[in-house]
């Protein structure tokens, strides 16, 4: 579906890009430039992928019992079935979705891999699974720099905890000495009466 809309776009683009180009000024009037005919791109129709996509964004709609169920149904066909490729980029779709209550990007990992290495896919199941993969990669490396900065503000919190405390108790000298000194104070203006 996306690639229908992205090649229409690239259509668009290119036809109003001929639309917009002016003529040189240092050509001469009486030249001409050959203007290349543009082809209608030949849009093939998409192998079950359309039915695919559909099928993620009607699973994402579902309660978290209702996605749990069509994983175990999914699951249980692709064990019968081990050569059925679809059930198998359901099951990475399931586990690659951020908002499926299934998910597990170490799962869905492991089967793209596993699917893209069989030769049991398409091309347009391909494109689609290696940008899965890409998502899931993407998205880890995210929850990697959430987990890194996380920690990195701890480290700070913990530090700046400690610096607070060594700050409280050089107060606490501080007006300990004061006291001594006027202590120290008090006792030489008794003697010098």
């Amino acid at each position: 579906m996306r690639m229908k809309i992205f090649s229409v776009l690239l259509l668009l683009i290119a036809l109003s890009a001929c639309g917009i180009m002016q003529k040189n000024p240092s050509q001469k009037p009486t030249e001409r430039v050959k203007e290349q005919p543009v082809e209608k791109p030949v849009i093939a129709p998409y192998a079950g992928q359309p039915i695919l996509l559909d099928y993620a964004a009607g699973f994402i709609k579902l309660s978290p019992a209702q996605q749990k169920y069509e994983m175990n149904e999914i699951l249980s066909a692709a064990q019968k079935d081990k050569s059925n490729v679809v059930y198998r980029i359901k099951l990475a779709t399931m586990y690659a979705l951020p908002s499926s209550r299934v998910q597990d990007p170490s799962k869905a990992l492991n089967l793209i891999n596993e699917l893209q290495k069989s030769n049991a896919i398409n091309a347009e199941n391909g494109q689609l699974l290696a940008m899965l993969r890409d998502f899931v990669i993407e998205q880890q490396q995210s929850l990697q720099k959430i987990k890194d900065e996380q920690k990195r503000a701890d480290n700070i919190q913990q530090k700046n905890d400690q610096l607070l405390q060594q700050n409280i108790q050089l107060e606490q000298k501080l007006e300990a000495l004061k006291r001594i000194e006027k202590t120290m104070v008090d006792r030489d203006q008794g003697v010098k009466k």
